[in-house]
């Protein structure tokens, strides 16, 4: 009978550390997962942001087409570059075309900054998840030295005191 409680005992040890080193392995697999996720935002907010300079460099490209063709138009009608009308209406043209620009690059700066901070939520779950898989995995091995000890334990309470102890199976 002692047979089956020491294969009990062994093969309860070999489950939990088992298990534990499965946990291990998934906390890690997690953490690559999410790291390539995070890789993956950082790489589209840095596209975000050249792709919102190239916004701003179209809004002032317009603007600058915009105020030529109003100076060209107000030449042909008879007035003159330095009319006041003129120069206010050009100003103002310029003046939408920056706005306009810095509107393109506010607006893909925040959308990679927004996409930086989930790549940094990504890092910090891909380590929290390691770190709880190496925890997992300690928590096996100190439950399968556990299940080895207490059978042990009975084991050496019922044989090792100078042979069997016939009323320790009375119990």
């Amino acid at each position: 009978m002692a047979w089956v409680m020491v294969a009990g005992a062994i093969l309860s040890a070999v489950s939990s550390y088992k298990q534990g080193q499965v946990a291990k392995r998934q906390g890690a697999a997690i953490q690559v997962a999410k790291q390539f996720e995070a890789d993956q935002m950082d790489q589209n907010a840095t596209q975000v942001q050249a792709a919102s300079q190239r916004q701003a460099l179209e809004q002032r490209r317009r603007a600058s087409l915009v105020a030529s063709r109003a100076l060209a138009v107000s030449a042909a009608g008879g007035a003159g570059a330095t009319d006041p009308t003129i120069e206010k209406i050009i100003s103002d043209i310029d003046g939408e075309g920056a706005y306009r620009a810095a509107v393109a690059i506010y607006e893909g700066d925040d959308r990679a900054r927004r996409m930086r901070m989930g790549a940094a939520a990504a890092e910090y779950e891909g380590g929290v998840a390691a770190a709880g898989g190496r925890a997992a995995g300690r928590a096996g091995t100190i439950g399968a030295i556990g299940s080895l000890a207490s059978a042990g334990g009975g084991l050496y309470a019922k044989y090792g005191m100078g042979g069997a102890n016939p009323q320790a199976g009375a119990l």
